[in-house]
C-alpha cells in the first residue's frame, strides 16, 4: 500500500511527542539512527514489504498502538525545529553553586585521595553525588575504591578515559572529579548494565529509576530530569543500548565511551566503589538547578552523498557505497586515490543527517574495499561527506551562546579522541583549551559520545546553571 511507512512514522512521532517540537525533532532523530528516515517517506512512496516491517517492529519497541487514532491537529511540523537544532535546555533557573571541581595528577594512591580530599575540603558542601574521569593508567580496583572511600555518602560513578580535562587543559595519568551537593542535584539513582556483549539490555535499570522517582519513565519530564551513559568504549553495544534507552523515554540522556589511552585493549566504568568492563553505568538525575545538553561538531557538509549499499552484521564495516567498493566510493567523493583517502580520513567523517544537523560516523581505516568506522551504519542510510572545519572557532562559538543564555555553575565536557588527533594535527590543542579557561569544566578524551544515538568526531557537553 503505498504512503504506509510515512503513515506509520508520522503516527508514532505524534504519539511520543505529544504536541512538542523537541521531543519530535527527538522521536525523528531516533528514527532516523535506526535507518528510517521519516523525509525519505511520502503518501505517495511504494513501500516495500521489508520497510513496513521495520517501521512496525520500531513502533512496537516505542511502545507505540498503531491501532490508536490518530490526532491530525496534534501532527507536528517539525522543519524549523530540525533546522535550529539547539540541544536541549530546561526550564529551571540558576541558583546553586555547590558544584566543585577537583583533580589531582599525584601517583601514590594516599597522595592523590589526600589531594583531592584537601580539594574537597575547601567546597564548602558535602557531595551528594560524584562524577569522575581516570586515568586507564592507574588501577581501576584502586581507584574506584579509594573515590567511594573518600565520599561514602555520595553516589559516586565514572570511567577511565584517554586524556582528562579540566579549565587548564588536558592532562594525562590524573584524575579529575565534579562535586555536586544536594542544593545542585538532590535525588538521583546509579544502575550497572552488565554483560552487554550476551545482549543485556536496559529494562533492570529502567525499573530501578522507576523505583527511585516513584513515577514510569515514559511520565518524567525533560524539562526536569537528566540522564548519564558511561560505557565500555571497546564493547561496541552503544548504537544498542542508546536505542534501547530511547525507546523507553523521552529523558535526554547523554554521555560517552570510556577510553584508555588509545591503546584498545580494556576500559572501565566505576560505580560506587566497584569497577567494570563490558558494562554501561547508567545514571537519572533529578537537578535542582537548570541544565543544558550540547552536541557541537566543527564540520563542512557538502553535498557529496554516500548510500551504504552493504554493510556487516553490527553495521561497524561497509562494504559497497553507492554499489561501489567501499573504499573507492569514498574516495570520489573526495576527490583523490584511495590511499590519499586513506590518510585524509581523520579529516572527513561521514554525516547521518537529521535536516541540517549532522550526526556523525568517523573511518577508523580501510581493510581491503571496505571501511571500518567507529559507529554504525545501515544498509540504505544516506551520509554527506564532511570536511572538519575549525573546532577552536566552532567550540568558542557554541560555549559563547552558552554563556549568552546564562551563567554556567559547572560543565562537563565529552570530547571525543578523534577531535584531539584533529586538533594536533592542526596544532589547536591550545586554542581548544583556552576556550574552557574560564568555566568549571571536566571533561575527558571519548571512544564516542553519546546523544540521542552514537556519535563520533563531537563534543557533547552536560551544562549546569
Amino acid at each position: 500500500m503505498p504512503g504506509e511507512v510515512k503513515k506509520i512514522l508520522d503516527h508514532l512521532i505524534e504519539s511520543r511527542s505529544e504536541g512538542s517540537d523537541l521531543i519530535a525533532w527527538d522521536v525523528e532523530a531516533k528514527l532516523v539512527m535506526a535507518g528510517m528516515d521519516p523525509q525519505e517517506f511520502s503518501l505517495t512512496s511504494e513501500d516495500s514489504a521489508s520497510k513496513v516491517a521495520k517501521a512496525k517492529a520500531i513502533a512496537t519497541l516505542m511502545d507505540v498502538d498503531l491501532e490508536a487514532p490518530q490526532d491530525a491537529s496534534n501532527v507536528q511540523d517539525i522543519s524549523s525545529a530540525i533546522d535550529d537544532f539547539e540541544g536541549q535546555v530546561s526550564d529551571l533557573t540558576a541558583g546553586s553553586r555547590d558544584i566543585h571541581v577537583i583533580h589531582s595528577e599525584a601517583q601514590d594512591l594516599d597522595d592523590l585521595l589526600a589531594s583531592l580530599s584537601s580539594q574537597a575540603d575547601h567546597a564548602g558542601f558535602e557531595a551528594s553525588a560524584v562524577l569522575f574521569f581516570a586515568s586507564s593508567k592507574r588501577d581501576p580496583q584502586w581507584v574506584s575504591a579509594g573515590m567511594k572511600e573518600m565520599f561514602p555518602q555520595a553516589e559516586v560513578f565514572g570511567c577511565t578515559t584517554a586524556g582528562e580535562q579540566t579549565r587548564t587543559g588536558f592532562h594525562e595519568d590524573s584524575v579529575v572529579a565534579m562535586m555536586f551537593g544536594a542544593s545542585a542535584v538532590p535525588d538521583l539513582s546509579v544502575a550497572v548494565v552488565e554483560e552487554l556483549s550476551k545482549g543485556a539490555d536496559v529494562t533492570g535499570a529502567i525499573e530501578q529509576f522507576q523505583g527511585n522517582f516513584g513515577q514510569p519513565i515514559m511520565q518524567m519530564s525533560r524539562d526536569e530530569y537528566v540522564g548519564l551513559i558511561l560505557i565500555d568504549g571497546l564493547s561496541g553495544s552503544e548504537e544498542r543500548i542508546m536505542a534501547d534507552i530511547g525507546n523507553r523515554t523521552n529523558v535526554p540522556f547523554v554521555g560517552a565511551s570510556a577510553g584508555d589511552d588509545m591503546r584498545f585493549e580494556t576500559t572501565h566504568v566505576f560505580a560506587n566503589g566497584a569497577h567494570y568492563t563490558d558494562a554501561a553505568v547508567l545514571v537519572l538525575l533529578r537537578p535542582a538547578v537548570g541544565f543544558e545538553i550540547v552536541k557541537t561538531q566543527s564540520v563542512t557538509v557538502s553535498d557529496s552523498v554516500l548510500t551504504a549499499t552493504k554493510v556487516t552484521e553490527g553495521g561497524r564495516e561497509v562494504l559497497e557505497f553507492n554499489g561501489q567498493p567501499a573504499t573507492e566510493a569514498y574516495a570520489q567523493a573526495l576527490g583523490c586515490s584511495v590511499e590519499d583517502a586513506e590518510q585524509r580520513a581523520v579529516l572527513h567523517p561521514l554525516g547521518l543527517m537529521v535536516g541540517d544537523e549532522p550526526f556523525l560516523r568517523s573511518p577508523m581505516g580501510f581493510s581491503g574495499q571496505s571501511m571500518r568506522m567507529a559507529c554504525q551504519i545501515s544498509e540504505g542510510m544516506r551520509l554527506r561527506v564532511c570536511e572538519a572545519s575549525n573546532t577552536v572557532e566552532g567550540t568558542r562559538s557554541v560555549i559563547d551562546d552558552v554563556l549568552a543564555r546564562g551563567p554556567v555553575s559547572g560543565l562537563v565536557n565529552f570530547h571525543c579522541e578523534y577531535r584531539t588527533l584533529e586538533l594536533t594535527h592542526r596544532g589547536q590543542m591550545a586554542g581548544y583549551e583556552a576556550v574552557f579557561a574560564d568555566l568549571p569544566t571536566i571533561g575527558f578524551g571519548t571512544y564516542g559520545e553519546q546523544y540521542i544515538g552514537h556519535v563520533n568526531q563531537t563534543s557533547t557537553m552536560l551544562v549546569f546553571r
